[in-house]
C-alpha cells in the first residue's frame, strides 16, 4: 500500500523522507551511487550539514558543512 502525503505535513519532512526511502531502496538493490546522491540531496533539502571528513570524501565544498 502506498503512503499518501498529508496536505498539512511539515515541508522539510516530506522531501527528506521520500529521498531517504528512495536511498534505502537503492541500497537494497545494490545501487550505492544513486543512494549516496539521494542522501546528499536529503541533507541539502533539510538545510543540514556534513561532517568534515564526509564532505571531503564526497567532494562537497567546504562552505557546505559546519
Amino acid at each position: 500500500m502506498a503512503r499518501i502525503k498529508k496536505a498539512n505535513a511539515i515541508f522539510g519532512r516530506y522531501p527528506c523522507c521520500d529521498l531517504l526511502n528512495r536511498a534505502l531502496r537503492f541500497l537494497l538493490d545494490g545501487k550505492t551511487e544513486l543512494a549516496k546522491d539521494d542522501i546528499v540531496l536529503a541533507i541539502y533539502k533539510a538545510n543540514g550539514y556534513f561532517y568534515e571528513d564526509v564532505a571531503e570524501r564526497l567532494g562537497v565544498e567546504p562552505k557546505e558543512y559546519i
